[in-house]
């Protein structure tokens, strides 16, 4: 187990609120991501692993793959640039 999860928030509530059905509400669970001290590892964690499914970091699935994909542009004109250079 990754220790950052040690202090999060969400390893004090029932995990089943992290993974909404379909049509289901996520604000629940976005909202104690806002107040937990290891959002920002959690989000990144479940980024670099393309976890597809779930709240991690307080964002849902959808919103993590715009992430990711706006790293990768980034990425992209980061590494077009240096071949310019």
């Amino acid at each position: 187990m990754t220790g950052w999860r040690d202090g999060a928030l969400c390893a004090q509530v029932d995990m089943a609120l992290f993974f909404p059905g379909k049509g289901e509400s996520c604000a629940a669970a976005k909202s104690i991501c806002r107040r937990c001290e290891v959002q920002f590892e959690c989000l990144e964690e479940s980024v670099a692993q393309a976890i597809p499914h779930g709240i991690w970091g307080g964002r849902a699935a959808v919103e993590r793959r715009r992430l990711i994909a706006a790293r990768h542009r980034m990425q992209q004109s980061f590494n077009n640039e240096q071949e310019v250079a």
